[in-house]
């Protein structure tokens, strides 16, 4: 099935063993849980739920019911049960609160949830700041609430499944949704790039990370290129430098530009 979902799988069953090891055991149900993810997932969806009743401190329950309601795009669901199992997970094993704080901040962002997104990435990122692909997570809330409210993109791209067409309105924009987009659960790999002069359309070929699979993620772009090089999009300076607006579009307004600031000291700087 999903090369994600089955690195998650690995890392929680490593995590599980050694909770084992210190008597603290599972629920029966979450492992039969387990067992039916990959190939019925309305059944390991009720296996989870019977894990939560028989063991209501089990962080890895709750988990994999995220999961599953986040596939199924119940994300207020998913939020519920990634948040307590965020709660619950007092060890840390093997990176697992990890894990379900990056997705936790992502399911905030799908819908449409850019101060609780905010605040669960930066917290994370505080908790835990050598881990790179949380400050990565960060700077992508960040960078959605700044373009969603002040760029001019769909709140619907928010939604990370595969779209026929995307209009944007810059480059930048085009791999802030190359990275937001996931194919049967699974993120994307930029392979190629070319551009459709009649139709004023970018295309980024890809790749569906742990398949052979191949996807295009065609562009409508809103300016012309052929015409006048760059974008059309708004004066950076007049969201970051107005300190009445929320800090995380302030932030994806410096992060839009080529300053490429440092992320952390620029919070620091702003939240003085």
């Amino acid at each position: 099935m999903r090369y994600i979902i089955i690195r998650v799988i690995g890392v929680f069953l490593i995590s599980v063993c050694t909770l084992q090891s210190n008597c603290q055991k599972p629920p029966e149900a979450f492992f039969n849980g387990l067992d039916n993810f990959i190939s019925n997932p309305v059944k390991a969806k009720q296996f989870f739920y019977e894990a939560v009743a028989a063991d209501s401190v089990f962080f890895g329950s709750y988990n994999f019911l995220g999961i599953l309601l986040a596939q199924e795009k119940k994300y207020d669901s998913s939020i519920y049960y990634l948040a307590n199992s965020a709660r619950l997970n007092k060890n840390n094993t093997n990176h697992t609160k990890e894990m379900t704080l990056e997705r936790l901040g992502r399911t905030y962002l799908y819908v449409g949830d850019f101060e609780r997104s905010y605040k669960t990435a930066l917290s994370a990122v505080n908790e835990f700041p050598d881990n790179p692909s949380l400050l990565s997570g960060l700077r992508d809330i960040c960078l959605w609430a700044y373009h969603v409210k002040y760029g001019g993109l769909s709140k619907n791209y928010l939604i990370p499944e595969l779209k026929s067409e995307y209009n944007v309105n810059s480059v930048d924009q085009e791999y802030l949704i190359m990275r937001n987009t996931t194919v049967n659960g699974n993120n994307l790999n930029f392979k190629g790039q070319s551009f459709d002069g009649k139709k004023n359309m970018d295309i980024l070929q890809c790749t569906v990370r742990g398949t052979q699979d191949d996807v295009k993620l065609n562009f409508k772009l809103g300016w012309e290129v052929l015409k006048s090089f760059g974008d059309n999009m708004p004066d950076y300076k007049i969201v970051y430098e107005d300190k009445r607006i929320e800090i995380w579009y302030r932030l994806g307004a410096v992060l839009s530009t080529n300053l490429r600031p440092d992320l952390i000291k620029e919070i620091e700087r702003l939240t003085l």
